[in-house]
């Protein structure tokens, strides 16, 4: 298939060339295309992906970005912010299921897969280039069909609100980075059942809470004023813990909507112990911390880890919560 640049959204002064612009930049492919064209044909398989970047493009353009082009089966655009683009993304997903005539001939309907970064890009002629260009198309080429990975540096542009609704997903190595990359998923419709259930208390809403995390002589609290700890051997971390089985960042605790998650990055897994109950094993998965017990990095506690953290859930007990109550 030929690239083609949709010109009728580039205004006239991206003919000049700007430098180190920053922009949210969002690959958007048809997940599957290539399987299309061969059960259906050039023809019929072309008429469908196109529908498909022309919806892409049509909503792009309502949620204030620019397609700068199509390229085979994914159209590539850029946004003011990243909330624009994620807002974006997630019409995307949504009004696809909705479209018609995008079914395969078993009749399930397409997908799309996408991607997001945020950093400087070149605009010239039209176009957009740079490394920034390069990243966003590794977060897509890591999306699966009805999913938006986007990097770290689109989790750190916005607000908490929005944090709230990504899942860590992998580090891994970008081309023309020293160092591995962070990806995460965007969740555009959040199964907020499970965090209803743990907010009602007795009728009211559950107070704040608090998670202690302890190793040795050093303890760190994760909480809606520090929501994010950093956990493994590296001595940048906010808990250092010495043991040969963890990684360098071997886990993150996050604060999400008032429950304490655990989301484990490592090579060897983690294992966690709440009190009275059996080991859950976590690799490359999140879950959350409820109560108290004991987490150890990479290594099974019956082989006995040098070093075990502790970790704690309290209640806020300041008195900031007061249930609902019929009484004045």
């Amino acid at each position: 298939m030929n690239d083609h640049q949709d010109s009728s959204s580039a205004p006239a002064d991206d003919m000049v060339t700007v430098k180190s612009k920053d922009l949210a930049i969002m690959f958007a492919d048809v997940s599957g295309s290539t399987r299309l064209y061969e059960r259906l044909g050039d023809e019929m398989a072309l008429e469908k992906v196109t529908r498909c970047l022309a919806m892409a493009s049509s909503i792009t353009r309502d949620n204030k970005g620019r397609v700068v082009k199509t390229i085979g089966d994914e159209v590539l655009c850029t946004f003011p912010t990243c909330a624009d683009a994620i807002s974006a993304a997630c019409v995307i997903h949504d009004q696809l299921a909705g479209l018609k005539g995008v079914d395969d001939e078993a009749g399930n309907r397409l997908a799309m897969r996408i991607g997001i970064h945020a950093g400087a890009a070149i605009q010239e002629g039209g176009d957009v280039f740079g490394d920034a260009i390069n990243v966003a198309a590794r977060m897509t080429a890591q999306a699966k069909a009805r999913q938006t990975i986007v990097s770290g540096a689109v989790r750190g542009e916005i607000s908490p609100m929005l944090k709230s609704c990504t899942r860590y997903v992998d580090r891994a190595m970008v081309k023309g980075k020293q160092e591995a990359m962070e990806m995460y998923e965007f969740i555009c419709h959040p199964d907020d059942a499970t965090v209803l259930a743990e907010l009602t208390l007795s009728g009211g809403v559950r107070a704040p809470r608090t998670l202690v995390l302890s190793c040795g002589d050093r303890t760190v609290e994760v909480s809606e004023h520090n929501p994010s700890v950093l956990v493994g051997r590296d001595s940048t971390c906010d808990l250092v813990v010495n043991e040969m089985t963890a990684s360098r960042h071997h886990l993150r605790v996050e604060f999400r909507k008032n429950r304490l998650m655990l989301v484990d990055q490592s090579t060897n897994g983690t294992y966690i112990l709440p009190d009275l109950e059996s080991v859950v094993f976590a690799r490359r998965d999140e879950l959350a911390l409820e109560g108290s017990g004991l987490i150890s990095l990479g290594c099974s506690f019956k082989h006995r880890p040098k070093a075990v953290i502790t970790y704690k859930v309290e209640e806020d007990r300041g008195g900031h919560h007061q249930q609902a109550s019929d009484t004045p």
